[in-house]
């Protein structure tokens, strides 16, 4: 029991070290940036209560306090673009074909079909259909769209992999987890070459102690332990512990504890571990090096390691542990992405695991657009008065309808006295706001949309007529390079998704899960093969226990711009200039040869761009030849009819 509390204090330690590490490297300038998103004026400038950063003079400022939100301008006009849909998803072979000369087939000669070409080729058919599957039920899309706009602001947006239950099995799941519930080893300069992440979970107290009560501690000790920890850390917020519960983390019956991915045992190898846990090194790292553990601030124990296991038969006790320790998913396996989660960066750091916002650079202008609007606003508040200074000469009646009078009075006095009252009443002018205010705030916007890449261009502004077709093309290509940019980022993070789901399916989804997906009963007992040949080629090519080769086999890609908005303008133009060009050969093709499936891809190419389908007016398949007559001239000494031009496809 000594060596597990010593076990949850040692991480607890080091969960203290890399939240201090994570603040200061990422977390300072990926909160301010994530305040402007939509929040009050004052929220941003006035209640800063934090005691690190300093707030922004306007205590006694205007009395109005507008928020431009150039932030969520900011959102608003790159994530359409990022993502309108969940990619297409394309499975290939990492392994090339092997040449003809090594074969030994001479050149010119046809190339028989590979076992392993076929094999590959039934691979990818189950797999591709599968992965393009998996995300329609477990609705990726919404979970992409809540990850981008973390990834634009703060820098870093997160999907985390994990089981869970589908209709019919366990199916991977890939949502959105925001990237303040992830600490990294701040001994790193890479995210790659972590010894260890945390995942900061909250979750509801009861179910978290009924899902972690297989591991061997009752329910009921789970949920008093953590409440007592609780109380007793809110009437003592001065106890020294880096484990001190805030309010937040006690709502309702909610709870936080963290979920720990490590490299490098269970802790052992830390310099701060006690000498408890430096004696047992050896026993401990028997364990092995990739050890998941579940850390309750109040629990003295990992809330999957009991110290009830230490009844267990000795024979069967190291095989339990490592059992509870494993890694839900064997991610470890791919030493390039070893992690359980998938990051979205745009501008990641070369010295610490973390990323750059890419706002970050615009932040100082968009905080001095909203003073210089709120001051611009309040100014206009204030010239725009009538202020009338009277003298106390003045008679009562004049003073009267001044004061309370409404557009149009009219005010009859004497005619001797109108010069009189001009002399008694004076009317202030404030002046007007400098023209070079004007100038400023233009400049300021401006140098924001460049550090941000909010061009006027992408709003399809123009501010000059264009002289000539390249001159378009080359104005075109500058304002989208960061978009593009951007946009090949989402990809890739796209495929890495894929990739991961695809090496979690082969290790997990079995057969029984994916029968219903393909349509077919599965029954592992039949003595008839071929009941369900779809589901026994996955049982038999796609299904593995090595997690290396669930990792490694094959690439996991997307269709590039499947899963951006189109460009619909520039998508029809290409649509009609390729119809042009190619309709006549493809057209003439498809009647010489009877094969009209190139004519067929122009005109659902067609289809796509103006949105309208297309099947019907597509070319049929040529019909099968027909049979040869008996005899060189037909039956009966018949000539044979001649043949005709084959038919269009």
């Amino acid at each position: 029991m000594d060596l597990l509390n010593s076990l949850v204090k040692t991480w607890l330690d080091q969960i203290e070290r890399a939240k201090k590490a994570k603040r200061e490297k990422f977390g300072k300038t990926a909160d301010r940036a994530w305040s402007f998103l939509g929040k009050n004026y004052r929220e941003l400038y006035i209640d800063r209560s934090d005691g690190e950063e300093s707030a922004f003079a306007d205590g006694e400022g205007p009395l109005h306090k507008i928020h431009v939100n150039k932030s969520r301008e900011f959102v608003s006009l790159f994530l359409p673009f990022l993502h309108n849909k969940v990619p297409n998803r394309l499975v290939t072979p990492d392994q090339p074909a092997i040449p003809p000369e090594m074969m030994g087939i001479p050149p010119g000669f046809p190339v028989p079909p590979q076992p392993r070409q076929q094999r590959d080729a039934a691979f990818c058919y189950l797999m591709q259909y599968f992965l393009n599957w998996l995300p329609r039920k477990a609705g990726l899309r919404d979970e992409c769209r809540m990850t981008i706009p973390e990834a634009l602001v703060k820098g870093r947006g997160l999907v985390w992999h994990e089981m869970v239950d589908g209709p019919a099995g366990p199916i991977p799941f890939s949502g959105f987890e925001s990237v303040d519930n992830l600490l990294i080893d701040p001994d790193t300069r890479l995210l790659r070459d972590a010894s260890y992440v945390v995942r900061v979970r909250h979750r509801n107290l009861w179910q978290v102690a009924e899902e972690f009560a297989e591991y061997g501690t009752p329910a009921e000790e789970i949920r008093d332990r953590y409440q007592a920890h609780f109380d007793r850390q809110r009437g003592n917020e001065d106890v020294g512990r880096p484990e001190v519960l805030k309010e937040s983390d006690r709502e309702g019956d909610r709870c936080t504890y963290y979920e720990v991915f490590s490299r490098m045992g269970v802790g052992q190898r830390f310099s701060g571990a006690n000498d408890e846990m430096k004696g047992m090194a050896q026993a401990l790292g028997e364990v092995g090096d990739y050890v998941w553990l579940a850390i309750m601030p109040g629990l003295p124990h990992p809330l999957n390691l009991s110290p009830a296991l230490s009844g267990a038969n000795p024979n069967e006790l190291l095989t339990k542990i490592r059992a509870f320790l494993q890694w839900p998913i064997p991610f470890w396996a791919d030493p390039f992405s070893p992690w359980p989660f998938t990051p979205l960066d745009f501008y990641p750091n070369q010295d610490n695991p973390w990323s750059t916002s890419p706002l970050e650079g615009a932040l100082p202008l968009q905080a001095f657009l909203d003073h210089a609007y709120s001051f611009a606003m309040n100014h206009i508040k204030t010239a725009s008065r009538s202020l009338v200074i009277a003298s106390s000469r003045l008679d009562k009646a004049v003073l009267e309808r001044l004061i309370d009078g409404v557009n149009n009075e009219v005010i009859i006095v004497d005619d001797d006295g109108v010069e009189e009252v001009r002399k008694l009443i004076e009317v202030l002018q404030f002046p007007p706001l400098n023209s070079d205010f004007y100038t400023i705030l233009s400049g300021v916007e401006r140098q924001f949309e460049r550090a941000s890449g909010m061009d006027p261009l992408l709003y399809g502004q123009v501010s000059q007529q264009m002289r000539s077709a390249r001159e378009a093309d080359v104005r075109e290509a500058g304002v989208s390079s960061r978009p593009d940019d951007f946009a090949q980022c989402v990809e890739l993070w796209q495929s890495s998704i894929s990739a991961k789901e695809a090496g979690a399916s082969r290790l997990h989804v079995g057969p029984a899960t994916v029968a219903p997906v393909f349509g077919e009963q599965w029954d592992p007992n039949a003595t008839v093969p071929g009941m369900a040949p779809l589901t026994e080629a996955w049982a038999n090519l796609v299904n593995t226990d090595d997690p290396f080769r669930a990792f490694g086999e094959y690439e996991y890609t997307v269709e590039a711009g499947s899963g951006r908005r189109k460009n619909k303008q520039k998508q029809i133009a290409d649509a009609n200039m390729l119809m042009q060009t190619l309709s006549q050969p493809l057209l003439g093709y498809a009647q010489g040869t009877g094969n009209s499936l190139p004519f067929n891809a122009l005109v659902r190419v067609v289809g796509e761009a103006y949105e309208v389908r297309l099947d019907d007016m597509m070319i049929p398949p040529a019909p099968p030849p027909q049979p040869q007559m008996a005899g060189p001239g037909g039956p009966e000494g018949q000539p044979a009819p001649e043949q005709g031009p084959p038919a269009m496809q």
